[in-house]
C-alpha cells in the first residue's frame, strides 16, 4: 500500500475542542476513529509562575486534542520551549479560546506530531487518519478565564495520508 503525502500549513489551532456526547451510549475514540482517547486538560487554577517546558508540552497536547468538525485531533511527542513573557495584546490575543483578558502571554516554540482522523467507515477502515511532524511549530501559553493555563502551537507539516490512528 502506498501512502500519499501533502504539504500544508496547519495554521494556529486557537482553542480546545469540545467532545461531543453521542447519545445514551457514546462510542469510544477507538470504536469511532480507531485511535486512542484524547487527553483532557486540568481545570484547576494555575499559580502565577510561567509554565515550565514540561508543563507547556503537556498543555499543548491537552489544549489541542479533541473532536472538532467531526474529526479527531491528537498530538504526539510535543517538545516545547517557553520564551520570555510578553504583555497581552487585545487586538491579537482576544481570539484565543477562553483567554483571560490581560493574561501574560508566554511565546512557545518546539515540535510535535499532529494527527487528524475521520470516523471509520467500511471504505477507510485502517486508513482514516493523516499525520505529520511540525518541526518548527510556534504558539503561545496563556491563562484561561478559570485561571488554568492553555497552550497551543502549530507549524507546517508534510502529511502522510491514509494511515491508521495512534493507539497509545
Amino acid at each position: 500500500m502506498r501512502f500519499g503525502t501533502k504539504q500544508i500549513s496547519m495554521g494556529f489551532v486557537v482553542g480546545a475542542f469540545l467532545l461531543a456526547a453521542g447519545g445514551a451510549h457514546a462510542q469510544s475514540m477507538m470504536e469511532t476513529y480507531g485511535a486512542r482517547e484524547a487527553v483532557e486538560c486540568p481545570t484547576d487554577a494555575a499559580g502565577d509562575a510561567a509554565p515550565t517546558n514540561e508543563q507547556a508540552s503537556a498543555l499543548v497536547k491537552c489544549t489541542i486534542e479533541g473532536i472538532g468538525d467531526g474529526r479527531l485531533y491528537l498530538i504526539d511527542d510535543p517538545m516545547v520551549t517557553v520564551g520570555e513573557p510578553r504583555a497581552f495584546n487585545p487586538q491579537l490575543d482576544i481570539y484565543y479560546e477562553e483567554i483571560q483578558e490581560g493574561s501574560t502571554m508566554y511565546p512557545i516554540t518546539g515540535s510535535l506530531v499532529r494527527w487528524e482522523c475521520e470516523a471509520i467507515t467500511d471504505r477507510n477502515r485502517g486508513a482514516n487518519c493523516r499525520s505529520g511532524i511540525e518541526a518548527t511549530a510556534r504558539g503561545v501559553c496563556y491563562k484561561t478565564t478559570n485561571g488554568a493555563f492553555a497552550c497551543t502551537m502549530s507549524g507546517n507539516a508534510e502529511l502522510t495520508e491514509g494511515i491508521p490512528g495512534p493507539q497509545s
